[in-house]
């Protein structure tokens, strides 16, 4: 079980790496995964994926998953065949190849919007056979109707693509299931007052979950742990540094990173 977070580079996360840190080498010394958010918005330089390979091939098994471009996720709609593989296309030229060359690809994160309906089903299948055809794993995050999503669990099948697990106000994780080999979970936080506004901006994220909630959260995940091959856990609750203070105090509560006060600095 690998655990960690989504992104690396806060602004409030800044008292915990200190004025003078190199934030990726001191978040690779206490986490063994990252999921890459700058992807979603643009496709990063291929220049600046080597240089995040090099600044963690000190630690050993580090691996990074790439959040799909939202000209890719949030558009499959409506945006032409041509379009979609260009865009792609880029996106492996650019990370996924580098980071899969080094032996350090986790996988896609394909998160759809919650405006996803029956209609993107052909497209969707589309892109993830253009993905696992290049042996990417894909994991898809459905935000949208129950029978959509039903409809999307139904192309898993594939050893190589799963369904994102993502605990939210809208549904908390109480169990995990499914028939896929890999299991993908998203810690959105549990902020019922501005998820249920529709805020757009990163505020609705702004949760710290309680050691209760976690101990739960650590049950739940030894009980799957049982059942699939590998289960990858990302915080996405970022604002005021909750993602990594959780994720190490989920590690510490499944046995897998050392003692963590609260109280103390992380970094």
């Amino acid at each position: 079980m690998r655990i960690g977070c989504s992104g690396w580079s806060y602004s409030d996360w800044h008292s915990f790496y200190g004025p003078h840190a190199d934030k990726l080498k001191v978040y690779a010394a206490r986490f063994d995964a990252v999921e890459v958010n700058t992807s979603f918005y643009g496709i990063p330089e291929r220049e600046s994926v080597l240089g995040w390979l090099k600044k963690t091939e000190d630690k050993e098994g580090f691996l990074f998953s790439f959040k799909a471009p939202r000209d890719i996720s949030h558009n499959l709609n409506s945006i032409s065949g041509k379009e979609m593989y260009s865009l792609a296309d880029s996106f492996v030229k650019n990370c996924l190849e580098p980071t899969a060359e080094n032996g350090r690809l986790l996988g896609v994160l394909l998160q759809l919007p919650p405006w996803a309906e029956e209609t993107w089903m052909k497209p969707l299948e589309d892109i993830c056979q253009y993905f696992t055809d290049q042996s990417v794993k894909v994991f898809i995050e459905t935000r949208s109707s129950d029978s959509f999503a039903q409809g999307v669990r139904e192309i898993t099948n594939d050893s190589k693509i799963s369904i994102v697990e993502a605990d939210s106000p809208l549904r908390r994780i109480e169990q995990i299931s499914g028939v896929e080999r890999s299991k993908y979970v998203r810690m959105h936080g549990r902020n019922n007052e501005l998820w249920a506004v529709g805020s757009n901006g990163m505020e609705r994220y702004r949760y710290n979950y309680s050691d209760e909630e976690l101990d739960e959260i650590g049950r739940i995940l030894k009980d799957a742990s049982l059942r699939f091959k590998e289960i990858f856990v990302f915080f996405n609750n970022h604002p005021g540094g909750n993602a990594p203070r959780n994720a190490l105090k989920l590690m510490e509560i499944l046995g897998t990173g050392r003692h963590y006060d609260r109280q103390e600095t992380l970094f």
